[in-house]
């Protein structure tokens, strides 16, 4: 049969054509964290915060400050709200799913809470993820982001809110180095592996400022095999806020598991999904969360 499969190989390759075998690697997948654990972290999620008493403005004025951003997260300051989805609840609005679905494995890992870990929150945005890791006891959280307007955006809360201890830092996902930002026990990619033209290379910097694991959640190409899906990164196809690239390239899982092993991540895990709290994308195998151990 091999003696045959050369000349075969040869002759496709005139009409274009090629042989892909399937890769039946597969990522092992955490247990189910335990039922008080998820109803726990349900219990610390907020996407409402009051207004500071040192900030001496009027609704009006915030309100016109708060204009002033593009908002890709729902918010609720001092009783005005903004966001893609105002008015929703939040058990329909899918970054408190993706919220429910990473953190309880998260913090299944880490006794039932952050306390005592660092954690650096990987193209951060407005802080949303940086503020519910705070939340959830965080001793010291670095947001990051190449985008300046999205800094000044994650600032402007922290000062609204008084969170000074959450830290913000312009720096790009390709420049993350741990003689410039040190390391990290705990550190978050969220939403951002599937925009990047150099994945690898990406993740090579996430694994040095790594100390236990990395969570990496990332939209998915429906393969068995390990590929990277080419497709325009469009800022139409995702929000203004995101759209640094022109290429996206959308891993399948098995990608993800040899890119996450190749550059040193010693074991990798993917979280359950769950048909009462996860989201669609994540029951359609169209986005799945990743935890690395190094």
């Amino acid at each position: 049969m091999r003696l045959l499969e050369h000349p075969f190989k040869s002759l496709l390759h005139r009409f274009g054509l090629e042989i892909l075998r399937a890769n039946t690697s597969q990522c092992p997948k955490l247990p189910s964290p335990p039922v008080e654990l998820v109803q726990h972290v349900a219990a610390s999620f907020s996407d409402s915060f009051a207004i500071a008493d040192h900030v001496e403005c009027s609704s009006m004025e915030i309100e016109q400050s708060l204009q002033r951003y593009d908002w890709f997260y729902h918010f609720n300051f001092g009783g005005i709200e903004v966001g893609p989805n105002p008015g929703a609840p939040k058990e329909v609005r899918g970054h408190y799913q993706r919220y429910l679905h990473i953190f309880p494995s998260v913090l299944a890992l880490t006794n039932g809470t952050l306390a005592g870990n660092s954690i650096l929150d990987v193209a951060c945005n407005a802080g949303f993820w940086s503020l519910q890791a705070k939340r959830l006891g965080a001793a010291s959280v670095l947001g990051i982001d190449s985008s300046e307007a999205n800094i000044s955006q994650a600032r402007f809360i922290t000062q609204l809110i008084d969170m000074p201890d959450l830290e913000y830092q312009t720096v790009n996902a390709y420049d993350i180095t741990k003689d410039a930002l040190g390391d990290f026990d705990i550190t978050f990619f969220l939403g951002l592996l599937y925009h990047l033209d150099s994945p690898v290379f990406a993740l090579r910097k996430l694994y040095e400022v790594t100390r236990k694991f990395a969570v990496i959640d990332t939209q998915l190409t429906n393969s068995d095999m390990a590929m990277l899906k080419m497709d325009n990164d469009t800022a139409a196809r995702y929000h203004a806020q995101s759209h640094t690239n022109t290429l996206a390239l959308i891993p399948s899982e098995p990608a993800v598991l040899f890119m996450l092993k190749s550059v040193g991540f010693r074991d990798v895990f993917l979280i359950p999904n769950h048909p009462n709290t996860c989201h669609e994308l994540y029951l359609t195998q169209r986005w799945g969360t990743f935890i690395a151990y190094k």
